[in-house]
């Protein structure tokens, strides 16, 4: 579905993620678009009623055991050795702000100043963000540096 060993693609799969954050989709975008030009944004609006038809997993970073969850998450979704307790729709959490440190064997940390991502592994929820697509747009160029 998409380019795997992110972070929280299971071993072997990619997956198609999406942000409720238009700055963090911006930045997605122009980043992408260094080593492909045939990227848009796409935006989505899926309602809370249609999310929830989708077996989710939701990482709480509230408590100690949510935090350790999502660090032992990213950690083997960037190594390439995670696999969930069960198949998951897709999976909801913060971005991992260091990966390549990650993949040194460094402590996972959060992005600074707050993220969202929704990865997104199965057709049903493939399908269902396709139903919901609103616009598909091309941002300035001269904005990429």
């Amino acid at each position: 579905m998409g380019r795997d060993v992110l972070d929280f693609d299971p071993k072997g799969q990619g997956g198609f993620y999406v942000t409720t954050i238009r700055e963090q989709a911006e930045d997605w975008y122009y980043r992408k678009l260094k080593w492909d030009s045939g990227v848009s944004l796409y935006k989505f609006e899926v309602p809370n009623s249609e999310l929830a038809k989708l077996n989710i997993k939701y990482i709480d970073l509230n408590t100690h055991s949510g935090m350790q969850e999502w660090s032992d998450i990213v950690t083997k979704g960037r190594q390439g050795t995670l696999i969930y307790d069960q198949p998951y729709d897709g999976v909801d959490g913060p971005m991992l702000g260091n990966p390549k440190s990650v993949l040194k064997g460094k402590k996972p940390r959060l992005v600074e100043g707050g993220s969202h991502q929704l990865a997104l592994f199965s057709q049903q929820g493939a399908e269902m963000f396709d139903r919901h697509l609103v616009s598909v747009t091309k941002l300035p160029v001269d904005e990429c540096e």
